[in-house]
């Protein structure tokens, strides 16, 4: 199917090598909400599993 390998192929552009599903975006989500991220400020952060290192 045409439509089949058209996904295959987009999403072997990823560098993950597939794309990112809600709870990739969740995690992040979570880390901004989090104690963890107390000391980022500032920053723009890219949760695209890569992409924009092409």
């Amino acid at each position: 199917m045409a439509g089949q390998t058209l996904r295959q192929d987009a999403e072997a552009s990823f560098p993950f090598g597939s794309f990112g599903a809600p709870e990739d975006i969740t995690r992040v989500i979570w880390l901004l909400a989090s104690p963890l991220s107390s000391w980022i400020t500032g920053q723009t952060l890219l949760a695209d599993g890569g992409q924009t290192l092409q």
